[in-house]
């Protein structure tokens, strides 16, 4: 504890904060990544979803349970057929255990993430497995247990409609839950060929909706989130947001009433003690408002150049930028906050003025707020 002390006396508490921010993050995407069973580095463990083939009729406010555009999914190694529930037909799969079998998104059996055809060049796709096709490469026969097709010379699934199908390789046959036709249909003109094992990546397995949005949002494929996503994605924001904040504003609320000394003393409380404590709080966030702008601007071309290469689930790249759009987000408005209370407080002049500046011109504003603000005369209750 006393080395704790120490760390902190000699150490601005706002890098002492981005630290244990940065360990936490650290931790859960490793743990993500260790559950997702995908190697490292390799294939990322999250998948945004960009197209609207997975959803479902009549889905509830905010499509939590289905897959969705702007869903971000958790994509789990698969290492065996075996490792893969298909949905079936009569013989097997999901279904065969009834109405109350296997399901998952919505609909019986696993979804999986592949890479149409094994191609790195092209978008992932992320459809259910429906059934396994067997390949017999000595007599040329497909067995399909799914739907008691044995040794048969193709393929004939009215319930796919598939028919005289004659593939020349083993592998799943995929569907989107919202697509007429499987991908191996040639109407679909999405994976003519089974999907190989090794070219599944993972079996969709867990999701966070609603923040894949933010990709999609500088991306351009955004047209495909539902209205209530966008709805449930700024509320998710704004309590995101809110909480620690609200804890600042509750002590500084308790003080201002004469309640018993808070020990934690937050940012808010900083601002009130004196005007040493104000001028270090200022400093500390704009130091930290321009580090973050170096990193968006950084983090920016490699972003746009991935982007243009059609990388398809969220790579390192991806997941560190729309991160750094999140916390831009949540500092920008934190920093407004921050600047309404101080100015209230120290009876800065035209106090709105330097908000619309800040809203408009970010750090570069903070920066003359602060330089400009610092021999503003206190109230007398300080």
């Amino acid at each position: 504890m006393a080395l704790l002390d120490s760390v902190e006396k000699k150490v601005p508490s706002i890098v002492v904060e981005m630290a244990v921010a940065i360990l936490i993050l650290g931790g859960v995407m490793g743990s993500i990544w260790i559950y997702s069973g995908q190697p490292f580095p390799g294939s990322p463990p999250l998948v945004v979803i960009e197209s609207g083939s997975m959803m479902h009729d009549n889905e509830p406010f905010g499509r939590i349970g289905t897959i969705d555009p702007g869903d971000i999914v958790l994509a789990k190694a698969v290492h065996s057929v075996s490792d893969v529930v298909t949905h079936g037909g009569k013989f097997g799969g999901g279904r065969f255990v009834g109405p109350d079998g296997y399901k998952t998104y919505g609909d019986y059996g696993d979804v999986i993430i592949y890479k149409p055809l094994g191609r790195t060049d092209v978008l992932p796709i992320i459809h259910r497995a429906m059934c396994w096709v067997e390949y017999d490469e000595t007599t040329h026969t497909y067995t399909v247990e799914e739907y008691g097709i044995r040794n048969a010379t193709s393929v004939t699934i009215p319930e796919l409609d598939l028919y005289g199908y004659q593939p020349d390789h083993s592998g799943f046959i995929t569907k989107g839950d919202n697509n007429e036709f499987p991908d191996q249909h040639p109407m679909a003109r999405i994976c003519e060929e089974p999907v190989k094992l090794e070219w599944v990546i993972g079996k969709a397995q867990g999701e966070l909706p609603w923040f894949g949005a933010l990709k999609l949002l500088f991306t351009g494929t955004a047209q495909y989130v539902e209205c209530d996503c966008w709805v449930c994605l700024a509320l998710s924001i704004t309590i995101l947001i809110s909480i620690p904040l609200s804890f600042d504003i509750r002590d500084y609320i308790r003080e201002k009433k004469g309640a018993t000394a808070v020990k934690r003393k937050g940012w808010i409380g900083k601002l009130k003690t004196d005007r040493v404590s104000r001028l270090e709080v200022l400093k500390s966030t704009m130091i930290l408002y321009w580090f973050v702008l170096a990193i968006d601007l950084v983090m920016t071309p490699l972003f746009i150049r991935e982007t243009c290469n059609m990388f398809a689930s969220i790579s390192g790249i991806f997941s560190i930028y729309v991160l750094m759009l999140i916390l831009t987000s949540i500092l920008h408005v934190s920093v407004l906050a921050l600047v309404y209370i101080d100015g209230r407080y120290w009876k800065t002049k035209n106090l709105w003025l330097w908000i619309v500046l800040i809203i408009f011109t970010g750090p570069a504003g903070f920066t003359v707020y602060y330089y400009s603000t610092q021999n503003e005369k206190p109230p007398l209750d300080v």
